[in-house]
């Protein structure tokens, strides 16, 4: 319709752009960085948690 081949012998399938071995895998390593981001910052998060709980621990006990 809009700046592509018309008529009935070619027609642009939705998962034509995954055919393309180059942005497949493109797409397949981006994703991984970004699940491999999550991951670490998702870990770090939690260590942070546990140093603030025993830090808030280790002040209630000198409070008592």
């Amino acid at each position: 319709m809009f700046g592509g081949a018309k008529g009935i012998s070619y027609s642009k399938s939705p998962g034509s752009y995954l055919k393309n071995s180059v942005v497949f895998s493109w797409g397949f390593i981006e994703l991984s960085m970004w699940f491999w981001i999550f991951i670490t910052l998702r870990e770090e998060r939690r260590e942070r948690a546990k140093k603030l709980i025993e830090q808030r621990k280790a002040e209630a006990a000198k409070r008592t």
